[in-house]
This record gives C-alpha cells, sequence and structure tokens, in this order.
C-alpha cells in the first residue's frame, strides 16, 4: 500500500479492529450458508447442522485456513474466542439467545474441529451425535 504501518493503524482503527472487520465481511459468506442450513431447525439438530456446516465452510474458506493457522499458534489467539463477533454469530447459528458461556463453548468446538480434525466428515459427525447434542435437547 506504499504506506507505514501507523499510517494503516491510524485510519483503519488498529490491529483489534482490522481483525474484526476482516473476520466480519468473511464470515458473512460462511454464515450464509449455515443459515440456510439451520432454517426450521431447532435444539441439537440446529446446533449439529450449524457446527458441521461451519466447519466444512471455514475449511473451504482461504480467510478461514489463516484463522485456523492463528489459532494453532497458542498463545495470544485468545482473540478468536473473546470475540464479539464470533460470539454473536455462535448465538445466532446455534439458536442459543444471549448464552455466552454457550456461544463461547461452540466457537470453541469449532476450532477444535478445525485444529484437530478427525478422521472424516463422518466420524466429526458420530462425535457430535453422541457428545454436543445431549447439551441442546430441548425441553418442553
Amino acid at each position: 500500500m506504499h504506506c507505514s504501518r501507523a499510517t494503516i493503524y491510524r485510519y483503519a482503527g488498529g490491529k483489534t479492529q482490522i481483525r474484526e472487520t476482516v473476520m466480519a465481511r468473511n464470515a458473512a459468506r460462511i454464515v450464509d450458508v449455515v443459515r440456510r442450513h439451520v432454517e426450521g431447525k431447532r435444539g441439537a439438530e440446529r446446533v449439529l447442522a450449524a457446527v458441521e456446516v461451519a466447519v466444512a465452510e471455514i475449511r473451504s474458506d482461504p480467510a478461514g485456513k489463516l484463522f485456523v493457522e492463528s489459532a494453532r499458534g497458542g498463545p495470544g489467539t485468545s482473540w478468536l474466542t473473546s470475540s464479539p463477533t464470533i460470539a454473536g454469530l455462535a448465538n445466532e447459528l446455534a439458536g442459543v439467545a444471549d448464552d455466552a458461556k454457550a456461544a463461547a463453548w461452540i466457537v470453541r468446538l469449532v476450532l477444535s474441529l478445525l485444529v484437530w480434525p478427525d478422521v472424516d466428515a463422518a466420524s466429526e459427525h458420530d462425535t457430535l451425535v453422541r457428545f454436543v447434542a445431549p447439551a441442546f435437547v430441548e425441553t418442553a
């Protein structure tokens, strides 16, 4: 861009703001895909669909691959789980209205599947059905 980093930060709002903006823009496409897949679903079925579709879409997205690599970086990557953008998307897509703990857990779950994938999609699905779905069973 032929300017200094300080100039970019002054106009763009610093690293945190740049990261949130890039994440929000790239997440918009993924969110649209997930929204279509969870439409009409509730409870465990909705959460399972949201997690599986999000993982697949992030894996196929070049920016998603960068986020996965940064998550593997260890210290200094807590921004992924503390991002209000990511938490809001997790709340909406999983259908957990304003449940910050559930949203943070879903973000960690998606990140764990991205960083430490299972042997294949079917095995991941079986794991989600066995361990995640029971946490979101609707009660009458």
